[in-house]
C-alpha cells in the first residue's frame, strides 16, 4: 500500500489533521488555503482564530467569500514562503506551483509571497498553536528560513506536506525533519502526503 493509500485508510484529513490541542484563544496558520476547507474545519471543532494565505486570486476571492463575517478567520491575499518576493504560478487547480512546469495548466497568474518571519512579526504573532504548510514546494524555504533564524520556537505543532518534485527534495526534507526531531516528536508521518510535529514540553 502506497503512502496516500495508507492516508486515506486512517481516514486522516478527518482525524490527525484535525485532532489537536487547541481552544477558542488558539492561533492557527493556514498556509496554503486553496478553497477553505481546512480553515472551516479546524475552525468548526474548535473556534479557534485562524490566519489563511492564499496566494492565488480565483481561490483568495473564494475563501474570503465562504467566510465573510466570521472575524476569526482572517484572509490574506498572499503565500507565506522563506524570502519575500513575486513568482510567477502555474494554476493546475490543487496542484496549483511555482515549481512545476509539467502538467495541464489553465493559466499562470504572478503572485506574492512573504518572508513568514517578517509576517508574523508584522501580524503580531509571537506564538502559534499549529502552522499548517501546503504550499507546493514553498515549505522548504520556509522552513529552512525558520530554522536559519532559529524560530521554531514560536510553533507547538506544525503539520506539513512535503513535495517531492522540488530538486534534492529527500535531502532536504531529511535535514529539515532532523532540526525539527530534536525539539518536536514526529505525530504521523505518511511521506510526501502529510507528517505532523509536536513540540516537546520541556
Amino acid at each position: 500500500m502506497n503512502e496516500v493509500a495508507k492516508f486515506l485508510a486512517e481516514k486522516g484529513d478527518y482525524t490527525l489533521r484535525l485532532n489537536y490541542n487547541l481552544d477558542k484563544d488558539s492561533i492557527v496558520i493556514d498556509a496554503g488555503g486553496y478553497k477553505g476547507w481546512f480553515a472551516e474545519n479546524i475552525y468548526n471543532k474548535y473556534k479557534c482564530n485562524v490566519y489563511v494565505f492564499e496566494p492565488v486570486k480565483e481561490y483568495y476571492d473564494l475563501i474570503v467569500n465562504k467566510f465573510k463575517g466570521n472575524s476569526k478567520i482572517k484572509v490574506f491575499h498572499y503565500g507565506l514562503g522563506g524570502l519575500t518576493q513575486s513568482l510567477k504560478i502555474n494554476l493546475q487547480g490543487d496542484g496549483t506551483s511555482v515549481h512545476t512546469t509539467n502538467g495541464k495548466f489553465t493559466g499562470t497568474e504572478l503572485i506574492k509571497v512573504v518572508n513568514i518571519l517578517d509576517c508574523l512579526n508584522e501580524l503580531k504573532l509571537e506564538k502559534v498553536d499549529l502552522l499548517k504548510l501546503n504550499i507546493e514546494g514553498e515549505e522548504y524555504s520556509l522552513l529552512e528560513a525558520v530554522i536559519k533564524n532559529n524560530e521554531l520556537k514560536r510553533f507547538s505543532d506544525i503539520q506539513i506536506q512535503f513535495h517531492n518534485f522540488i530538486d534534492k527534495a529527500e535531502e532536504r526534507r531529511d535535514s529539515i525533519r532532523k532540526t525539527l526531531s530534536k525539539d518536536f516528536t514526529l505525530e504521523y508521518d505518511f511521506k510526501f502526503v502529510w507528517e505532523g510535529w509536536k513540540k516537546i514540553i520541556k
